[in-house]
């Protein structure tokens, strides 16, 4: 599953961003992975993923990191 926002302003886009990731570590009882490139990742059952980009935030959920990882790559601009 992939869910592409894209809000108004950065600034509310880090506010959707912020309670995402509350969500990722209530869901998966575990605070995020993060990345260099600001990814961060949850690993339980599946893998879900959320990152910040200007004024979008991109989530991804899938059964496996590389999965994940091969979305990721296949939507990126």
């Amino acid at each position: 599953m992939v869910l592409h926002t894209v809000w108004d302003t950065p600034s509310e886009a880090g506010e959707f961003l912020d309670a995402y990731m509350t969500y990722g570590t209530r869901r998966c009882g575990q605070s995020a992975n993060e990345t260099a490139g600001g990814l961060s990742c949850w690993q339980a059952a599946d893998t879900l993923c959320v990152t910040l980009e200007g004024d979008a935030v991109i989530v991804v959920l899938g059964p496996d990191e590389l999965a994940v990882a091969q979305v990721l790559e296949a939507i990126s601009d």
